[in-house]
């Protein structure tokens, strides 16, 4: 477990030696948290504006094993944590603007802006004209699932082949905008601020209006060692996102349609646990999940 952007970086493997024997531990420390500042090119005088937290698009890091979606810092969407080395890149996105900046080590405090140019689009796709809707504007609701506005969530939109379009809109407070689609779009829709939910995904299927609801599915679990107590350090890999079980609290994965769960569950000294279930429609099941110490050669199962 671990990653070398994510919330915490795996270090190399110790030995133990107590009277209990020896025994191997996969050690996991945390990365730096960065709070960057996003400034918008408005073309006025007075030079860029800053956008205010929490931000409206996502961050990627790429480092030599690869690119990976950025882990925010816990309980806000206004830091993030970057690798304790370098060099790496971290990009950030919101609809058509995009800014790189290259990092040799962590940044220092604020570290450099990211500048959103103005007018800055994606590069279009060779031998396809412009997005087209077929099925005429109408209004688009989203409820969560206890059938509440989804109030600002974030509506992203692929075609019926799976090709991401440029196409990113906002909810307002009522959890609802104006949109059109073609029929077959394949609609993904995020929320923040309000526990740990799935992406709602759905399908355009005729005409407006629209009205989607997130599934009611829920896993509630817990971590704890052979004798029930909560371990201390614990957090789960889900989704691209660690998300911390610190003091031994309850957590809830909500909005799940039915089908195939699968997550990964780890604390420092323990083996990691893959757990794999199978939801029924609107099903909620609650689990303690069982890590044992790690022993040499033993690390995962």
């Amino acid at each position: 477990a671990g990653s070398p952007g994510g919330r915490f970086r795996p270090v190399e493997t110790t030995v133990e030696v107590s009277a209990d024997g020896a025994q191997a531990v996969l050690p996991f420390e945390e990365n730096p948290l960065w709070r960057p500042r996003i400034l918008r090119e408005t073309g006025e005088s007075g030079g860029p504006r800053q956008v205010e937290p929490p931000y409206e698009g996502w961050f990627e890091i790429d480092t030599e094993a690869g690119r990976e979606y950025a882990t925010y810092g816990p309980g806000n969407r206004e830091a993030i944590f970057v690798p304790s080395s370098g060099p790496f890149v971290v990009t950030y996105s919101e609809g058509n603007a995009e800014h790189r900046i290259r990092f040799d080590s962590p940044p220092e405090a604020e570290g450099p802006a990211i500048v959103l140019p103005q007018g800055m689009r994606p590069p279009a796709r060779e031998s396809e004209g412009p997005r087209l809707a077929d099925l005429p504007e109408s209004l688009l609701r989203v409820l969560l699932p206890d059938g509440s506005p989804a109030a600002n969530a974030f509506v992203a939109v692929r075609d019926s082949e799976g090709v991401n379009d440029d196409v990113n809109v906002q909810l307002d407070e009522a959890g609802s905008v104006r949109s059109a689609f073609r029929r077959g779009d394949h609609v993904e829709v995020k929320a923040y601020g309000v526990g740990h939910l799935a992406p709602l995904e759905t399908v355009v299927e005729g005409p407006g209006p629209w009205t989607f609801r997130w599934p009611t599915g829920e896993v509630r679990f817990r971590a704890v060692d052979g004798t029930g107590t909560p371990v201390p350090g614990a957090f789960v890999l889900w989704q691209k996102r660690w998300l911390p079980l610190d003091g031994g609290a309850e957590l809830v994965l909500g909005g799940l349609p039915a089908g195939p769960v699968r997550l990964f569950v780890a604390a420092p000294a323990n083996r990691l646990r893959d757990v794999r279930l199978i939801l029924r429609e609107g099903e909620k099941r609650a689990l303690s999940v069982v890590l044992r110490k790690a022993e040499e050669g033993e690390l995962t199962e």
